[in-house]
């Protein structure tokens, strides 16, 4: 190119194919603006014929309304449009069309034949055009049923490399086109619209079924074995200020048959089939929080799950005119919208879950061992005094309390007397989820320092680490306030200090992505647990109410980061829906529920970002590293003990604050037996 070649304007023709290029770039593409034009011309039968995947022939004939004679010389010219006069017009769109581009573009690549006749007319016209232009100027009286046939020839033929590459996917862009045409017919069928799709000679690929509801429409479409593990959840939102919208979601979270990729998720906003990824995202975290597939490979998994989802929004939140062939939209005010359509969507589904039978969820109990073991090296699990079977000891109702706290705070949590009876309670109304929720990208400067503060801690004890990471689960002691590890000659004690440690690195290593405990079906209320705390420590009421209110004022910002959700019940109370899922394997003792929810109100400040982040992990890693009593000790050898010395970063504090000692030795018990 040479440096003193001057700006020119572009020649009209090329504008135009440009443009077009833009607009339709496959031959789906063009198919969907001409099916969303004949359903603006409110047609009740729609029938699509290929030839080649559409590159040598696309023809769509409707019932619609027709074109205007008058019309027909403006039609393929660009941003010629009866949908819209003015730009404000875009604020309150219902339509498909509004630019004026579908036709134009698509007469740029193509040799186009229209034919239409409205009701009041004798008979039909017909006109051909090239290049946006009217052929010869010539409109033809033909013989015609109401509505428009368009026919679409030699798709490309004047673009060579996009016709030759798409001529070599034939198949691929039938199978598209196909799966358009099902899209359109899940909405729209239970409208009263019917769809045909053909392959010439006269081969019928797909023909909608009569459907009187969505979720008909849906298992037509899909297959009748859908149907039964169909869910349907419908949202109003009260009118408001900012967001009003209603919505419509089907979803299945285990589908008999397998779904098509482009089928496993659709979306449509104020009628419109729109991608947009943050919806499908959100949509779709909430779906598996709350529903699983067995299948644990992620492909398969997602060839088995369905969601379909309609939202309308006043059209004046609605930016339609962002992408050339509309395939997205932009929302006023976006994180707002998003947030408040994801959030809504999954208050309904947890109120549909809490009221309905709904299968699907995951109960992640530790399956029964074998308890009949002799001897094991460090990579197995546990090692069992002889080979007789335990029996079960007397349940008691106390708890061990962390050594990793301060003695104040020991003190403090020995006043709390749990309850086996609550624990047993809550944990029947548990519905654990077994995915966790895609993690968002939060880099938050002080989680970031306490990450890197546990790292440094650990740098300096590799042996240590070494030492936890070989050793070997035996027992555990005094009901639980102590374990006894093995490694190699020695027998170790651990204070369960390390629990609290383990805990907390899971919760800051795994900030803002956990899994879920939901508690569907018993309401669990916040100010009963904080006066059964205060009853217990014998403590004024007065407190209660401030730390009502603090858990109530920071209820987002402990549901977005650490999974505790709280919501408002009718009548005011406030309510707790869900804590964190650590381990997927192991549930927290619920004895100390109103203990740790005092605490949360109460114990933590909330004013400094990086104190706070860190009291509230403090403060739930304590939680979990209650532990019941002798008698249950499965959870620990079975689900914790192993997580924790595969996992767990080791630090010499650990060591240097006598929370791991050394109890004994075969070195040092064999010169105190030799002397005897």
């Amino acid at each position: 190119m040479s440096k003193d070649q001057h700006i020119k304007r572009l020649n009209e023709d090329v504008v135009n194919k440009i443009a077009a290029g833009e607009v339709v770039m496959r031959p789906g593409a063009a198919l969907k603006e001409m099916v969303e034009n004949s359903i603006d011309a409110h047609a009740t039968n729609i029938v699509v014929s290929l030839s080649k995947g559409g590159m040598k022939q696309m023809q769509i004939q409707d019932n619609g309304d027709g074109i205007l004679k008058d019309d027909l010389p403006i039609l393929c010219e660009r941003y010629t449009t009866s949908k819209l006069r003015q730009l404000d017009d875009l604020n309150s769109l219902v339509t498909f069309g509004f630019r004026g581009e579908a036709l134009a573009s698509i007469s740029t690549v193509s040799h186009v034949m229209v034919i239409t006749k409205r009701e009041d007319e004798v008979c039909g016209w017909k006109a051909r055009y090239n290049g946006n232009v009217l052929v010869d100027g010539k409109i033809e009286p033909t013989a015609a049923l109401k509505g428009t046939s368009i026919v679409v020839d030699d798709l490309f033929y004047n673009i060579p490399l996009r016709q030759s590459m798409y001529s070599q996917k034939e198949a691929d862009e039938t199978k598209y086109i196909i799966s358009l045409m099902q899209i359109f017919s899940i909405y729209y069928t239970p409208k009263g619209i019917a769809f045909t799709l053909k392959e010439v000679p006269n081969r019928t690929l797909f023909k909608s079924q009569p459907a009187s509801s969505l979720l008909d429409s849906i298992s037509n479409v899909i297959g009748a074995s859908i149907r039964p593990t169909l869910k349907e959840v419908h949202i109003d939102v009260e009118p408001d200020v900012e967001c009003p919208f209603s919505a419509d979601l089907v979803f299945s979270p285990k589908s008999p048959v397998s779904v098509s990729p482009s089928l496993s998720f659709i979306l449509f906003v104020n009628g419109r089939c729109i991608q947009h990824t943050r919806i499908k995202l959100g949509i779709r975290r909430v779906l598996e929080q709350y529903y699983y597939c067995s299948d644990t490979n992620a492909k398969s998994r997602n060839q088995n799950t369905f969601c379909f989802l309609s939202v309308w929004l006043d059209a004046s939140l609605v930016d339609v005119n962002v992408h050339p062939n509309k395939r997205e939209v932009c929302f006023l005010d976006e994180d707002y919208v998003v947030r408040r359509i994801v959030d809504q969507v999954e208050a309904a589904i947890e109120q549909a879950v809490s009221t309905q039978s709904i299968g699907g969820v995951l109960s992640t109990r530790t399956p029964e061992k074998q308890r009949k073991k002799v001897r094991v090296d460090y990579s197995q699990r546990t090692i069992h005094f002889g080979s007789v079977e335990s029996s079960p000891a007397k349940e008691k109702e106390s708890c061990c309390v962390p050594s990793q706290t301060s003695e104040a705070e020991r003190a403090n949590s020995a006043a709390f007397t749990p309850s086996k009876q609550a624990h047993s309670m809550l944990s029947d109304y548990v519905n654990e989820t077994p995915y966790k929720p895609t993690r968002e990208d939060l880099q938050l400067d002080s989680v970031l320092a306490l990450c890197q503060e546990v790292k440094r801690a650990g740098e300096l004890c590799t042996h240590e680490h070494d030492v936890l990471q070989k050793s070997v689960f035996i027992s555990c002691l005094n009901d639980c306030l102590l374990s006894a590890v093995q490694y190699e000659n020695t027998l170790l004690l651990l204070r369960n200090g390390p629990l609290e440690e383990f805990f907390y690195q899971l919760i800051i290593f795994n900030f803002g992505c956990f899994y879920k405990i939901r508690f569907m079906e018993k309401e669990i209320d916040v100010k009963q647990c904080i006066q059964m705390a205060l009853d217990a420590k014998k403590e004024a009421g007065a407190v209660d109410a401030a730390a009502l209110s603090t858990l109530s004022s920071f209820a987002q910002m402990l549901k977005d980061y650490f999974s505790i959700s709280f919501e408002t019940a009718p009548d005011g109370r406030l309510l707790l829906r869900s804590l964190p899922l650590l381990l997927v394997d192991f549930e927290p003792f619920y004895g100390y529920l109103p203990l740790f929810l005092y605490r949360l109100g109460v114990e933590v400040s909330y004013s400094d970002e990086q104190t706070c982040l860190y009291r509230i992990a403090k403060e739930l890693a304590q939680f979990y590293a209650y532990l019941p009593t002798s008698g249950e000790t499965e959870e620990t050898e079975g689900a914790l003990y192993p997580q924790l010395k595969r996992q767990m970063i080791v630090s010499d504090r650990l060591w240097s604050s006598g929370t791991i000692q050394l109890m004994a030795s075969t070195d040092r018990l064999y010169r105190v037996f030799e002397r005897c």
